[in-house]
C-alpha cells in the first residue's frame, strides 16, 4: 500500500502530460487554425466581408494562451523526448498562429481600403449629382427679364461663365466615370454598372446643351435689342433732318405751284418712310417681349415718341398743304386729295388690324404669375395709349374729309370709308378697355394671394424660432437648420416678389385707387421690413444652431490629436521591441505601456461621449452615417489592440533571463580595465628615470605649459 501510495502521483503527472501533449496535437488549437486560414485565403482574393473572422481573433488568442500555458508543463517535465517533441509542435503552432494573424489583419486592411475608396467616390458623386441639380434649377426657372441693352449684355457675360464652368466639369465627369469602372471592377456592385454611368453622362450631356441653348437665347435677345437701338437712333436722326428740310422749303422764295408740288414730293417721302416706322414698332414688340416692364414701358414710349413725331411732320406738311391747295385747288387736285385721303384710311385701317391682333394674342394667352398677369395688363395698357395716339389721326381724317366736302359735296364713297374707319376704331377701343378691367381685376387678386404667402411664411418662421430655442439633440439640430435653409430660400424669393410689388408704385393707383392703394403700399411696406427682420433672425439662429454642432466637431478633433499622441508613444516602443535593450530602458518601457494602459479608460469615455452626442451606439449602429467617425472608430479600436499586444510582449521580455553573452561581457568587464591601468604603467615608469630627458621638467606640478623641448645631451 505504501508503494503504490508513492507510485500514484508519478502515474497523474504522466496522465496530465499526455493529455496536454494530446491537446497540442490533437486539441483546439490546431483546428481553430487550420478553420480560418482557407477562408481568409479565399477573402484577400476574393475581397469579401472578413469581419466575423477578424473579431474572432481574440478567442484565437486565448486558445492560443491555453495551449501555452499547457505547454509549459510538458516542457518542465523529465522526458527529453516528449520535451523536443512539445517543443516542436509548440514551434508549428506560434508560426501557424502569427501567419494566420498576418490574414486577418491584410484580408481587413484590404477591404477597409475599398471601402474608402468606395466612399470618396460617392462623395465626389453626390457633389456633382448635386451640382448638376443646381444647374437644372437655374434652368427650370426661365430666362429672367432685364431691364436694358446694358443689362442684357451683363446678362449674356454672366451666361458665358457657366458654359465655361460647365465645359470645366467634363474632366471631373471623365474622372469620376473612370472611378465607378475601377470599383465595378473591384466589387460588382450593380449600381456602378455601365448603365449608370451612360445616364449620369446624358445628364450631363443635355445640361451643356441646355446652358448653350440659354446663351444662344440671351445673345439673340442682346442683338435685337442693339438693332432695334440703331433703328431708333437712325429715325430720329432722320426726323430733325427732314424737318429742317420743310423749314428750309417753306423759307424758300418760290411759286406757289412749285411749292405745292415740292410739297407733295416731300410728303410722299415721308409717307414711304412708315414702313420703317413699322418695322421699328415690329422690333419694339419682340424687344418689350423680352424686356422686363419697366423697361417694356420705356421701349412702348420710345415707339410711342417717334410715331408722334413723324405725325407731328405729317400734319404740318398737311397744314401748309391746305393754305397753299386753298388758292390753288382744282378738280385733279380734289382727286389727288381724295386719294391721299384713301391711302391715310388704309394705313390707320392695317394699324387697327394690327393693334386688334394684339388683343387677340394676348388674350389667348394663359399666365399664372404675377409678372407675366401685369405684363399681360402693361401690353393692353400700351394698346390703348396707341389707340388714343390714333384718335389724333382720326381727327385728322375728319378734317381731312370736311376740307373735301367744302369743295365737293359729292364725296359719298369717301365719307363712307370714312365713317366705316371711325366704327372699326371704336370697337377696338372699346375692346381694349373690356379686357384692361378683366386683366385689371385678376391682378388685383393676385396681389392679395402675394401677402397671404407671405404670411403663412411668418408663421412657419415663428414656429421654427420657438422650436429651436431648447433643442439639444444633434439630429433636431440638423433638421432645424436643414428647415431654417428652406425657409431663407423662401425668404429670398419673397424678397423678390416684396420688391417688385413695392416698385410698382403708380400702377397700383390705377388697380386700386388712391385709398386702396396707399393701405397696399403700407402692407407691402411693412411686409418687406418684417421679411427683412425675419431673415436677419433666421440667419442668426442657424449661427447658432451650426455653433452647437461646431462644439461636437472640436471634441472630436481633440480626441484625435490626443490618440495619435498616444499611438506615437505606442508606436516608438514597439520599434525598439527588435533592439537588445538595457534593464532600465526596459523598466522605462514597462512604466511607459502601464501609463498608456491607464489612460485607455478615459479615452473609452471620451470616445462613447462623441458616440452619444452623434447618436451612434458602440456596436456601430446609426440614425445618420458619419464616415470620419467610422474612421476614428477603427482607429481607436486598432490602438487599444496594439497596445494589448505590446503590454502581452512586454510582460514576456520581462520574464526573460540575461543571455550567456551578456553574462561574460558583465564578468569581463573589470578584469579589461585592470589589464589597461597596468599596460599604462608599464608604458609611464621608464621615462621617470631617464636624466637625460627635458620631460621631467614639464610635469603638471612645475607649470601648465611645456617649457622645454630639448630631449639630447644637455649643453655644455
Amino acid at each position: 500500500m505504501a508503494e503504490e501510495t508513492q507510485i500514484q502521483p508519478g502515474r497523474e503527472l504522466y496522465c496530465a502530460m499526455m493529455f496536454v501533449h494530446q491537446y497540442i496535437t490533437q486539441g483546439e488549437a490546431v483546428p481553430y487554425l487550420l478553420k480560418y486560414q482557407v477562408p481568409l485565403l479565399c477573402c484577400c482574393q476574393l475581397s469579401i466581408n472578413s469581419a466575423k473572422i477578424h473579431q474572432s481573433e481574440h478567442s484565437g488568442r486565448m486558445k492560443m494562451d491555453s495551449a501555452l500555458v499547457a505547454a509549459e508543463q510538458l516542457l518542465e517535465s523529465g522526458d527529453e523526448q516528449l520535451r523536443k517533441h512539445t517543443f516542436v509542435k509548440l514551434k508549428d503552432l506560434k508560426s501557424s498562429w502569427e501567419e494566420t494573424c498576418t490574414y486577418i489583419v491584410h484580408c481587413h486592411s484590404r477591404i477597409e481600403w475599398v471601402w474608402l475608396h468606395w466612399s470618396e467616390y460617392l462623395k465626389a458623386h453626390q457633389e456633382f449629382v448635386l451640382w448638376l441639380t443646381r444647374q437644372q434649377l437655374d434652368l427650370d426657372l426661365g430666362v429672367e427679364l432685364q431691364l436694358g441693352l446694358k443689362e442684357k449684355l451683363w446678362k449674356v457675360s454672366q451666361q458665358k461663365v457657366i458654359v465655361s464652368d460647365v465645359h470645366g466639369q467634363k474632366a471631373l465627369l471623365e474622372r469620376l466615370l473612370d472611378e465607378a469602372a475601377v470599383l465595378h471592377n473591384r466589387t460588382q456592385d450593380p449600381s456602378l454598372e455601365s448603365q449608370g454611368r451612360e445616364k449620369l453622362l446624358k445628364t450631363f450631356s443635355d445640361i451643356r446643351d441646355k446652358v448653350e441653348e440659354r446663351l444662344s437665347l440671351l445673345e439673340e435677345i442682346a442683338e435685337d435689342h442693339k438693332n432695334y437701338q440703331g433703328s431708333v437712333q437712325r429715325f430720329q436722326s432722320w426726323l430733325l433732318s427732314k424737318t429742317k428740310e420743310l423749314t428750309d422749303l417753306l423759307e424758300k422764295k418760290d411759286m406757289k405751284e412749285n411749292k405745292l408740288l415740292a410739297l407733295q414730293v416731300f410728303d410722299s417721302i415721308i409717307r414711304d418712310e412708315e414702313k420703317n416706322l413699322q418695322h421699328i414698332e415690329s422690333l419694339a414688340e419682340i424687344v418689350r417681349a423680352k424686356t422686363s416692364p419697366a423697361g417694356a414701358e420705356v421701349v412702348a414710349n420710345e415707339a410711342v415718341k417717334l410715331k408722334v413725331g413723324w405725325q407731328k411732320l405729317r400734319q404740318s406738311i398737311c397744314e401748309v398743304e391746305e393754305g397753299l391747295q386753298s388758292t390753288l385747288y382744282t378738280n385733279n387736285e380734289h382727286i389727288s386729295m381724295c386719294k391721299l385721303l384713301e391711302q391715310d384710311i388704309g394705313c390707320l385701317q392695317s394699324r387697327l388690324q394690327g393693334l386688334k391682333l394684339d388683343l387677340d394674342e394676348n388674350y389667348n394667352v394663359g399666365d399664372d404669375c404675377i409678372k407675366e398677369q401685369m405684363g399681360r395688363w402693361s401690353r393692353y395698357m400700351d394698346v390703348r395709349k396707341a389707340l388714343m395716339a390714333e384718335g389724333t389721326q382720326v381727327d385728322h381724317l375728319n378734317l381731312q374729309l370736311k376740307e373735301i366736302l367744302r369743295f365737293s359735296e359729292d364725296s359719298q364713297h369717301i365719307s363712307n370709308l370714312v365713317i366705316d374707319l371711325v366704327k372699326e376704331y371704336q370697337s377696338v377701343k372699346c375692346k381694349a378697355a373690356k379686357l384692361c378691367a378683366h386683366s385689371e381685376s385678376c391682378l388685383r387678386n393676385m396681389l392679395q394671394e402675394q401677402l397671404v404667402v407671405f404670411a403663412q411664411w411668418q408663421h412657419r418662421v415663428s414656429q421654427v424660432l420657438e422650436t429651436s430655442v431648447e433643442v439639444t439633440d444633434s439630429s433636431d439640430i440638423i433638421t432645424l437648420v436643414q428647415n431654417t435653409e428652406r425657409l431663407l430660400k423662401d425668404s429670398i424669393e419673397l424678397q423678390d416678389c416684396l420688391n417688385y410689388l413695392n416698385i410698382m408704385g403708380d400702377w397700383l393707383d390705377s388697380l386700386f385707387g388712391p385709398e386702396r392703394s396707399d393701405g397696399l403700399r403700407n402692407e407691402i411696406s411693412t411686409a418687406i421690413s418684417d421679411r427683412k427682420l425675419l431673415h436677419v433672425e433666421l440667419i442668426q439662429r442657424k449661427g447658432t444652431l451650426q455653433m452647437s454642432t461646431g462644439q461636437y466637431e472640436s471634441k472630436k478633433r481633440k480626441f484625435e490629436k490626443w490618440l495619435c499622441r498616444e499611438n506615437k508613444l505606442l508606436s516608438a516602443i514597439l520599434s525598439n521591441r527588435g533592439s537588445t535593450l538595457k534593464t532600465k530602458n526596459l523598466k522605462i518601457q514597462q512604466d511607459t505601456l502601464s501609463v498608456l494602459q491607464s489612460r485607455v479608460t478615459w479615452g473609452q469615455e471620451q470616445f462613447q461621449l462623441l458616440l452619444q452626442e452623434n447618436g451612434i451606439n458602440e456596436s456601430g449602429s446609426a440614425q445618420e452615417k458619419n464616415t470620419s467617425l467610422e474612421e476614428l472608430r477603427y482607429r481607436w479600436m486598432l490602438y487599444k489592440s496594439k497596445l494589448n499586444t505590446a503590454c502581452d510582449l512586454g510582460t514576456s521580455f520581462s520574464l526573460k533571463k540575461p543571455g550567456l553573452l551578456q553574462r561574460v561581457c558583465r564578468l569581463a568587464l573589470p578584469l579589461w580595465i585592470l589589464f589597461l591601468a597596468l599596460w599604462i604603467l608599464a608604458f609611464i615608469l621608464p621615462l621617470m628615470y631617464e636624466s637625460n630627458s627635458c620631460s621631467i621638467y614639464n610635469n603638471f606640478a612645475r607649470s601648465f605649459s611645456i617649457m622645454l623641448l630639448y630631449t639630447g645631451p644637455p649643453p655644455t
